[in-house]
C-alpha cells in the first residue's frame, strides 16, 4: 500500500514496521548525541537544528528540495503515528 508521502512500507505488518521504525530512532538518537557533544551544539535542541541545516546543505550539494523531502516525512510521520495506534503499549 502507498503512503501519504509515496514510499512503500518496508513490511505488510504493522508490528514489524513498527520495530523496525523503533530500530530506524534508535540509531538516530545515537546521531544525536554525537551532535550534542560538539561544541557549537550543547544541546539535543541545537543538534537537531545543526543536523536540519546539515540536511539542507546536504539537498543543495545534490540537486535536491529540502522543503518537497521534509513534506515527505512529515507524512511519512503521521502515516507511522497511525500505525501505532493500531498496536497499543508500544512506544
Amino acid at each position: 500500500m502507498e503512503a501519504r508521502a509515496g514510499l512503500i512500507a518496508e513490511s505488510d505488518y504493522v508490528q514489524v514496521e513498527k520495530e523496525q521504525r523503533l530500530r530506524r530512532t534508535k540509531r538516530i538518537r545515537r546521531v544525536v548525541r554525537a551532535y550534542s557533544r560538539l561544541r557549537i551544539c550543547g544541546s539535543k535542541q541545537a543538534a537537531l537544528a545543526n543536523i536540519l541545516a546539515d540536511l539542507r546543505h546536504h539537498c543543495d550539494e545534490s540537486g535536491l528540495f529540502f522543503e518537497e523531502i521534509d513534506d515527505q516525512g512529515e507524512a511519512l510521520y503521521w502515516d507511522e503515528r497511525d500505525l501505532e495506534e493500531l498496536i497499543p503499549g508500544r512506544p
